[in-house]
């Protein structure tokens, strides 16, 4: 667990952010709800062993929030093989929902997280992504785009 992530954030994460923002998904939240779920770790023990290879603060965490029946439910529709029948169940992502609700409950716990932001991902895809920009853009984390030059 921690020489993957110390590795992503030595090959990929710091050698980029001079340049560009980087969009990390499923990080150190979705290691939290694994290690509880899967191991009976407490988010605070798995938090503090990422903690020490990570290092890296995350300028915000955006978790996106569904049902345990609709994240079942989007499982159930992926393409071949892709759902898992040891995680795509009610009882286990309704115990994913209680551990993001308990890392959300204290960030304070969780600094490496930044910012925690809350969205709804049951409604239409440009509604999320509309909520994903607008805590971007409150933060003030949205890229400046280049000026296109126009022809005369």
């Amino acid at each position: 667990m921690c020489a993957d992530k110390r590795a992503t954030v030595e090959r990929l994460i710091l050698p980029a952010l001079p340049f560009r923002p980087v969009i990390a998904d499923r990080w150190i939240v979705s290691e939290l709800a694994f290690f509880a779920v899967k191991h009976a770790m407490a988010p605070e023990r798995t938090y503090a062993a990422l903690a020490s290879a990570v290092r890296v603060r995350a300028d915000v965490t955006l978790l996106l929030e569904t049902p345990a029946e609709a994240a079942v439910a989007r499982a159930a529709r992926r393409a071949d093989d892709a759902a898992r029948p040891d995680w795509d169940t009610v009882p286990v992502q309704e115990h994913v929902r209680a551990v993001h609700r308990e890392i959300t409950a204290r960030p304070e716990a969780f600094g490496l997280l930044g910012p925690l932001v809350r969205i709804d991902a049951c409604a239409d895809r440009p509604t999320v992504l509309a909520a994903a920009w607008d805590a971007l853009r409150e933060r003030r984390l949205l890229p400046a785009l280049p000026l296109k030059e126009t022809s005369r």
